[in-house]
């Protein structure tokens, strides 16, 4: 190869594997003095606050500061990545490690291969398989060691003494064996043979540019056309094992929020942040301390707002979530960002009243005409999310009222609101229950209980009736209910018990009644009379209801009137409950044949006797009737059947100074 060299050229191989004369073009340029310039990356130089770079790292354009970039910027904190010493193991997990450098171990320590039956399939892959180091060659597995006594045949021959031997056959270097020879042909090398330089072909070469060449320089066609030994300089230096090392731009390494670069796309200075750039990057200027809410508070001296001016909401949030959120419609939500009503609390609440002599109050105020509104706790439950709510099931707590200990809350007396079904949108039973805590004792016991019908049970939780109660009942005192009238707002049914007789009592709607005792209605009495007498021979059930005109007029008193003359007695009113009916009389007999006589009210019969030849006159009737809602005009009377039509039944009133009758109604 000859000296002769373009200026400004080196010598680069080419696809040929030959030395080519080129000028350097590309990414930078060379001078015949071997300055090396790179090209303009297309960046206007200037200093900037955020520049893009090409894949090679340069400067390539730039931008201002985005209020993205700024927000961006301000949620985290830059992490120095120069490298750090590790102070404990690093666990990659199943992750690989790749494009490392050298890998230098400490002193004593192992390089542990990964225990593996599986065989690689990437050439250069090593494992340990059961006792054996293996490696995949790119073709097959192969194990490393020796194996039985070492090698015993070498290129196909296994005689154990060999030799190798020079040759010149062929076109190519190439090995061939036989016997006990190994022949390594090595052919002179010409344009149709690859092999040895002969000594005529090394004079001719050794006539050529020496390779000698200074340390770290490199050879550039100078001005007139000849290879020059120069060294790198300008924007680059390189070293005698080729490494180009960029010169310094000016710039102190490290981090900077802001950088010049010249027109190489070099950064050539590092910058803080002005406020102009904060301004012009969000598009308007910040407030101040004056008009911000700070840190540590501020003094306005005038109402403070906080809040925004259209119709989004405002969340308020620590530990990066929210934490409080108004909504645009002035709702609250305290741990819910979707409250739905003015205030929304998703946990506890808890007020107190510290060292202030006044009750720490929760009010519900309603102001509005509607009847039908008010102020109200209310309570929802259900289980299931927020997000995803599920139908509460029996026996699940829908709320309570409770009132504790604040210094050792280890009781709960309270209102408790309880589901007695599994709920649905038709189908919602509940029960409430009331708890004390004994004197002595923490925790609670129900007391009372209004179940799903409205049965209430006082000590008991399954209360069958109306009001159930396991224990003792102290009803009301005389001396402190005392009114008694008709109807239930005057008293009516009322229960007290009376210190002066020792009695309970109950309000009849007139008068107040001793419990136990009867109460008189009314009675209707009647003189004998000569002639007075009533008769009926009828086989089957008969009223004597014939009007005797020779009899007496009958006497009443209370509430009982007369219909006429016979045996009967009339009420206009009578209230629901049991009653007593009497019928006295002294001559009630039969004829020649027995006969039976019992008292009716036209719909219910009772008091039935028979009434023999045999024995003497019975005298008295007594009769029961009941009635779940009040009577009005109520007949009782006498009825009485033969046994045969011959005969009849008597009743005889007709003795004026001996015989009477009479009826006496008792309320029970």
């Amino acid at each position: 190869m000859t000296n002769s060299l373009t200026s400004a050229n080196i010598w680069v191989g080419n696809s040929g594997n030959a030395a080519t004369a080129v000028s350097m073009s590309g990414d930078a340029t060379m001078s015949n003095a071997g300055v090396v310039t790179l090209a303009n990356s297309g960046v206007t130089a200037g200093t900037y606050a955020k520049v893009s770079v090409d894949a090679k790292g340069r400067v390539i354009a730039s931008a201002s500061l985005s209020a993205a970039d700024i927000n961006t910027a301000l949620t985290y904190t830059p992490v120095n990545k120069a490298g750090d010493t590790m102070a404990g193991a690093l666990a990659m997990g199943t992750n690989n490690i790749t494009n490392t450098g050298n890998i230098t171990m400490a002193a004593n320590k192992y390089f542990t291969l990964s225990a593996n039956t599986t065989n690689g399939t990437t050439a250069g892959q090593m494992w340990y398989d059961t006792g054996t180091i293996k490696y995949y060659d790119g073709s097959v597995v192969k194990s490393l060691g020796v194996a039985g006594t070492g090698i015993t045949t070498l290129n196909g021959l296994s005689t154990a003494t060999q030799s190798f031997v020079l040759g010149t056959a062929g076109t190519d270097v190439g090995i061939s064996s036989a016997g006990s020879a190994h022949t390594f042909d090595i052919p002179t090398a010409s344009a149709t043979k690859r092999g040895a330089l002969s000594s005529a072909d090394w004079s001719t070469f050794n006539s050529k540019m020496s390779n000698s060449l200074t340390s770290a320089n490199i050879w550039v066609g100078n001005s007139g056309n000849a290879a020059t030994a120069v060294s790198m300089s300008g924007d680059a230096t390189m070293s005698n094992a080729g490494v180009v090392t960029l010169a310094t731009s000016g710039v102190t390494a490290g981090s900077y929020a802001k950088v010049s670069v010249d027109a190489k796309g070099r950064v050539i200075a590092g910058l803080s942040m002005t406020s102009s750039d904060i301004t012009t990057a969000l598009g308007f200027t910040p407030a101040g301390a004056a008009t911000a809410f700070v840190q540590n508070g501020n003094s306005f001296g005038a109402t403070a707002v906080l809040g925004t001016n259209d119709a989004n909401s405002v969340e308020f949030e620590t530990n990066n979530s929210t934490k409080m959120t108004i909504l645009s419609s002035g709702n609250v939500g305290i741990g819910t960002t979707t409250p739905g009503s003015k205030l929304e609390v998703a946990g506890n609440i808890t007020g107190y009243n510290s060292g202030v002599a006044a009750d720490a109050l929760v009010e519900a105020k309603h102001f509005s005409a509607n009847a039908g509104n008010s102020g109200a706790i209310q309570f929802l439950r259900a289980r299931g999310t927020s997000a995803a709510p599920t139908q509460p099931q029996s026996g699940d707590q829908l709320g309570a009222i409770r009132a504790q200990n604040a210094v050792n809350p280890n009781s709960w007396p309270g209102i408790y609101f309880n589901t007695t079904e599994n709920h649905s949108a038709s189908a919602q039973g509940s029960a409430i229950s009331f708890h004390t805590t004994a004197n002595g004792t923490v925790g609670g016991t129900e007391r009372m209980r209004i179940d799903h019908n409205g049965n209430v049970g006082i000590g008991t939780p399954t209360p069958g009736v109306n009001l159930d109660v396991n224990g003792g009942l102290r009803a009301g005192s005389s001396t402190g209910v005392t009114t008694c009238g008709a109807g239930q707002a005057n008293g009516e049914g009322t229960q007290r018990y009376n210190y002066t007789s020792h009695r309970m009592e109950y309000c009849d709607g007139a008068s107040w009644v001793p419990v136990g005792s009867s109460k008189l209605m009314g009675s209707a009495k009647m003189v004998g009379a000569a002639n007075c007498l009533w008769q009926s021979n009828s086989t089957s059930w008969t009223n004597m209801a014939t009007v005797d005109n020779d009899c007496n007029a009958w006497t009443v008193s209370g509430d009982a009137t007369s219909p006429g003359k016979y045996p009967a007695v009339t009420f206009a009113s009578l209230p629901a409950g049991d009653y007593e009916l009497i019928f006295k009389n002294s001559g009630l007999h039969p004829g020649t044949y027995d006969c039976h006589a019992r008292l009716s009210d036209g719909t219910n019969n009772s008091g039935t006797i028979f009434i023999s030849l045999d024995y003497d006159d019975p005298g008295l009737l007594i009769g029961h009737f009941s009635y779940a809602t009040a009577q009005t005009n109520i007949t009782f009377q006498l009825q009485v059947y033969s046994f045969n039509t011959a005969s009849s039944c008597y009743l005889d009133n007709s003795l004026a100074n001996r015989d009477s009758i009479e009826f006496v109604l008792k309320k029970l």
